[in-house]
């Protein structure tokens, strides 16, 4: 599975949905695979690490105990991480349900004018939604991805698109977008470049925004892009 710094990188603002990003990949890998061999091992051990960091990262509490086991040739101890990958995916649907309800309440404050708003300009919002155009039509072009996973971002990135606005009350969805895009990305090998060039673009212009209505520093950094001449990669911290 591979976590990349991408995820990483927009883990560290939306938590949550990255954990069942993470989740859903590893489990879908744990029901194609045919038997329980290394290579599935690494897959939800390192999926159970990730998702045990995002928990402690975002102060969730009730999940189980985090597996021990190392031993990559015991059927057991993968089906341990297995298990507490299924276990962590009911708490954090539990989580996000909380969280579109909370983004409901948001959208129809923000309507009624009785809450804080971010506001794009024209001439971003419309660029974002052209470079959410651009990205649909990037992944119903990459070979080999699971048709499964293909819609399920798919439908994230529609839904994103109809509930944009010029004014937000927060980036929370834009945010975990580029969490679903992130493991795209890894599983898209050489087709990725493109998708990371317009995600670096979309989150800059979502930073700008935020940083405007925050009223912060002229020329502050957004945490999720890249140094200038680095790269192919985001920082991960």
């Amino acid at each position: 599975m591979t976590i990349s710094d991408e995820m990483i990188a927009v883990a560290r603002l939306d938590p949550i949905n990255c954990a069942q990003t993470v989740i859903n990949d590893a489990l879908e890998e744990a029901e194609r695979a045919v038997e329980y061999d290394e290579e599935l091992f690494e897959v939800v051990q390192e999926a159970s690490v990730f998702v045990n960091s995002i928990a402690e990262l975002a102060g969730v509490k009730n999940l189980s105990v985090l597996p021990t086991g190392t031993d990559r040739t015991n059927t057991q101890s993968c089906q341990a991480f297995i298990g507490y990958l299924k276990a962590s995916r009911v708490v954090f649907a539990a989580l996000l349900n909380q969280a579109r309800m909370s983004a409901h309440k948001k959208r129809f404050d923000l309507g009624l004018g009785s809450t804080f708003s971010y506001e794009f300009s024209q001439g971003d919002l419309d660029r974002v939604q052209t470079l959410l155009n651009e990205l649909r039509n990037l992944i119903g072009a990459v070979d080999g991805l699971n048709e499964e996973h293909r819609q399920r971002v798919l439908a994230s990135l529609e839904k994103l698109q109809r509930e944009l606005h010029k004014k937000v009350s927060d980036f929370d969805r834009l945010y975990g977008l580029a969490a679903q895009l992130s493991s795209l990305m890894h599983k898209a090998g050489t087709d990725s470049k493109p998708i990371i060039d317009r995600v670096r673009e979309m989150l800059g212009i979502a930073w700008e925004t935020q940083a405007r209505g925050d009223e912060l520093p002229s020329g502050t950094e957004p945490p999720l892009l890249p140094k200038p001449g680095v790269p192919g990669k985001l920082p991960s911290a």
